[in-house]
């Protein structure tokens, strides 16, 4: 049997040559591992909706909406069985943006229409980074007895970058 200088034969250098190689591709693989979790997990800001996330609207927590501190002195609520899916703040006679929040899944997205207060008062789209939503009115103003503003039936239409729209049918109530 052939040995070399160190005393190690021929089987014995195949086996530690294939030992040395089995180690680095083992090394290389847990890297690429550990480097694609982390790059799955790395959230660019006005990137694509990630894999899983929710593209549907979901109802406003109380929390939600005094978070996220809107100015205005008037405000317009979209909302579907009591609960509250678009939230947005303007003021009466201005050209500033009317603010508000709207919620997918888990996450609050900011929202804003031209015009303030007046520009949404009867219906109009409002935009975020990711999402659009446009509010129509269906009908007439119904209720607003006993100091309640009216509200209308309406129609959300909303719009998730490259997902196909959804619509809920609820009703629209402005005041203060």
């Amino acid at each position: 049997m052939f040995q070399n200088r160190h005393g190690v034969g021929r089987q014995g250098r195949n086996a530690m040559v294939c030992m040395a190689l089995f180690s680095a591709l083992a090394l290389q693989v847990g890297c690429s591992a550990e480097e694609e979790t982390a790059q799955a997990k790395a959230v660019t800001p006005g990137a694509s909706v990630e894999s899983g996330a929710s593209t549907k609207l979901a109802p406003l927590s109380e929390q939600d909406i005094t978070g996220a501190k809107l100015p205005g002195e008037l405000v317009c609520s979209f909302s579907v069985a009591g609960n509250a899916y678009l939230h947005v703040a303007g003021n009466v006679a201005s050209t500033a943006d009317a603010q508000g929040v709207a919620k997918l899944g888990d996450r609050v997205e900011a929202i804003q229409a031209p015009g303030g207060f007046d520009g949404m008062l009867h219906g109009t789209t409002f935009k975020g980074d990711r999402l659009a939503i446009e509010v129509k009115l269906n009908g007439d103003a119904e209720g607003g007895g006993g100091g309640e503003s009216p509200h209308h039936a309406a129609t959300a239409t909303y719009l998730l970058e490259d997902n196909p729209s959804r619509t809920l049918e609820g009703r629209w109530q402005c005041g203060p």
